[in-house]
């Protein structure tokens, strides 16, 4: 999934690219799946740091 702000990750976390891109595209019809994409987006993200 691509997206507007997160594209700069996808080289080295493709992963987390995806899970932004998603949250960007159910942003407006779905807020709640955009939530929920952005708490897994954040899980990950704090994984990697530690």
């Amino acid at each position: 999934m691509t997206s507007q702000n997160f594209e700069f990750l996808r080289d080295g976390y493709p992963e987390l690219a995806d899970l932004g891109g998603f949250a960007e595209k159910y942003l407006h019809e779905d807020p709640a799946s955009a939530v929920a994409n952005l708490r897994l987006f954040a899980e990950q993200l704090v994984e990697r740091i530690y």
